[in-house]
Parts: structure tokens; sequence; C-alpha cells
């Protein structure tokens, strides 16, 4: 059975200190432990894709994460919902207790006529 690996090379620059420690570690990487230089690499990306969570480490999740930013979830759309009707509810809660004040100080003061705003939308 052949082994198919794709070969992709790293350059690693003795000019810059980063780079240099990377060279000494794999220089002095206890093969005991790691079997091979390629293995610790492998493991070594994987750890750090692993540890990503912003999302950003690839085009793909980055479109996946504009999409999903771009939906509403049955969840917030919920929490949307519950907070429009615990508004509207207030609201009409005030406007309610507003009318009864307006009929209880009409009363009192014996004046029959209703006011502008209660109306409707086509009082005057």
């Amino acid at each position: 059975m052949s082994k198919r690996c794709r070969h992709i090379s790293v350059r690693l620059n003795p000019d810059d200190p980063k780079h240099v420690h990377i060279i000494d570690v794999l220089d002095d990487l206890n093969l005991d432990v790691h079997k091979s230089k390629n293995r610790f690499l492998v493991n070594a990306l994987v750890y750090y894709i692993n540890s990503m969570e912003s999302g950003t480490l690839t085009y793909t999740e980055v479109k996946r994460k504009q999409e999903m930013e771009t939906y509403v979830t049955r969840k917030e759309l919920e929490e949307a919902l519950y907070i429009n009707r615990e508004a509207v509810r207030r609201e009409l809660y005030e406007d309610i207790i507003r009318m009864f004040g307006n009929v209880i100080m009409r009363a009192e003061t014996g004046d029959n006529k209703p006011d502008n705003h209660t109306n409707g939308p086509e009082g005057g």
C-alpha cells in the first residue's frame, strides 16, 4: 500500500527571532515523545486550529459567521417578541389608567365632553 502525502514547504528565516526559536525547538525535539518533526508540527497546527474561537481562521469560517449573523434564531425571535409584547402591554396599561383617570376627573367635575385624543383616529 503506497502512502499518499501532500508536501508543503515551510521557510524559516534565520534572521527572524521567532523563526530561530522554531528552528531551535525542532532541532532539539525529543523524538521519543513526539515520534517525528512532522507529527509534532501537525499536532501543533491541529491544536492551534482547534483553539481558535474567533471563527476568522479560514475564509469559509468568515463567510459562515457572516451568514449566521444575518439570520435570527428562534430564541432571538422569541426574546424580541417577548420584549415587544411587554412594551405594548405596558403602554396599553398606562393608556387605560390615563383614560380611567380622565373619566373619574370628568365625573367629579361634571365635565361630560370627551378629550380630543379619546375620539379615535377620526376624531378632532
